[in-house]
């Protein structure tokens, strides 16, 4: 008998015990690779490299052969998903692995799965998207799981000699969000870091240990663009900033409420940081030891001394961060629902809940503007549901997980 189980062909067979009874044996065969994606045809590949925004010292916009995209989401859905860039066989329907490019995380966070990707020929560009698992294991209370990401535009672009991480010449994949859904921005309800500045200042220095307020947006959903890079030390004994990034404050007292979005500049890695109990004070910490992390280093970082574009989304729960060099990181953060729309911050402000940070030195804050975004459907999602989307998971059910996994370790089984 042969069957797939959690993306592993399994073969089973019996045999019969002393007492006369049957006994199921299962061997493992082979990891099975489910969701595997491919572009179908050589017009995908035409839109991947006519979207690429033209440079003028790129002469070869276009790869003298035929690319392809090649993603699988291996095994279980807590695996990240992964692609290639490599050619196709028509006739033996066969794509060279041995010869592509990869395999590369298709994102860096740790919820994206199952992508799909959609020839937009209209348009000359191809889409992708996935799907956002939660990562709650409450069992019976939602009646949905997970959603789908933005749609994402894919393209081809030789990266510069300078690049990290890729060899000059070969072609890298970009992912950039739909440019439609600047149609979804409310139109007065935002905020533009170069409007609040006095005439003649083009930036803000954001002082080690400081945190800035995105003031005039709230809600849960925020579109916001940023552009930041360490600010030059105007003596030796300033400390030289480490990391930057968004301060993503919670409303709810439950654990893994507030996070942090962060950069660190000196080794490239993107991730979102989430409060954990220190148990040296007992209290919920960003610093806290074993505090999770997800995220990882980027493969197109910005070069010393040049800033770094952040498009970051929330929708409830569900964060999607775009780099400017076309990387992606998905991840959840359930702060819990905002109080009622007429909180408002020290200043008189409406309240995101969100803050700029500079960690030990000084950041420049080139731009930063963001926007509360209009759902595109009327959902006729109620306050109840509003709530459940973006609470927490209760200490009672992590602790009961918990206990789940150390019974499982202790009768020397594995944990799933």
């Amino acid at each position: 008998i042969y069957v797939c189980i959690c993306g592993y062909a399994t073969e089973y067979s019996h045999r019969e015990t002393n007492g006369g009874q049957l006994s199921l044996l299962a061997y493992p065969l082979a990891l099975i690779s489910p969701c595997w994606l491919l572009a179908p045809n050589e017009s995908n590949q035409v839109a991947l490299a006519a979207a690429a925004p033209q440079q003028p010292e790129d002469h070869d916009a276009t790869p003298s052969k035929p690319l392809y995209f090649f993603s699988i989401s291996p095994d279980a859905c807590t695996n990240p998903s992964y692609y290639w860039v490599g050619p196709y066989d028509t006739i033996s329907k066969r794509f060279d692995l041995a010869s592509a490019q990869g395999p590369i995380r298709l994102d860096l966070g740790n919820v994206l799965y199952a992508p799909n990707i959609l020839d937009d020929a209209a348009k000359g560009r191809t889409l992708l998207w996935g799907w956002a698992q939660e990562q709650r294991n409450k069992v019976d209370v939602y009646d949905y799981a997970g959603c789908l990401t933005l749609p994402r535009v894919l393209w081809l672009e030789r990266p510069a000699a300078r690049t990290l991480d890729v060899a000059p010449g070969l072609w890298t994949l970009h992912q950039q969000p739909l440019s439609e859904l600047v149609e979804l921005r409310h139109p007065h309800n935002s905020w533009c870091l170069q409007d609040a500045l006095p005439p003649g200042v083009s930036d803000l220095i954001v002082d080690g240990g400081a945190k800035m307020p995105v003031p005039n947006v709230s809600g849960p959903f925020l579109d916001m663009e940023l552009l930041f890079q360490p600010a030059a030390a105007i003596n030796d004994n300033e400390p030289r900033c480490s990391a930057s990034g968004l301060l993503l404050q919670s409303w709810s007292s439950g654990p893994e409420g507030s996070a942090a979005l962060i950069y660190y500049w000196d080794t490239g890695v993107l991730e979102v940081v989430y409060e954990a109990i220190d148990p040296a004070t007992l209290t919920f910490s960003l610093a806290a030891p074993g505090a999770r992390r997800v995220g990882g280093r980027l493969q197109r970082p910005p070069v010393p001394g040049s800033p770094l574009a952040l498009r970051v989304f929330l929708d409830y729960s569900c964060l999607e961060v775009f780099t400017g060099n076309g990387e992606v990181l998905t991840a959840r953060v359930y702060r819990g629902s905002a109080p009622n729309s007429s909180s408002s911050s020290l200043l008189g402000f409406p309240s995101s809940g969100i803050d700029f940070i500079s960690v030990d030195g000084s950041t420049r804050l080139i731009h930063f503007a963001a926007y509360e975004m209009r759902p595109a459907f009327r959902s006729g999602i109620s306050n109840e549901e509003a709530a459940m989307a973006s609470s927490p998971l209760p200490c009672s059910s992590l602790l009961e997980g918990m206990e789940r996994v150390t019974l499982v370790s202790t009768a020397g089984g594995v944990a799933a």
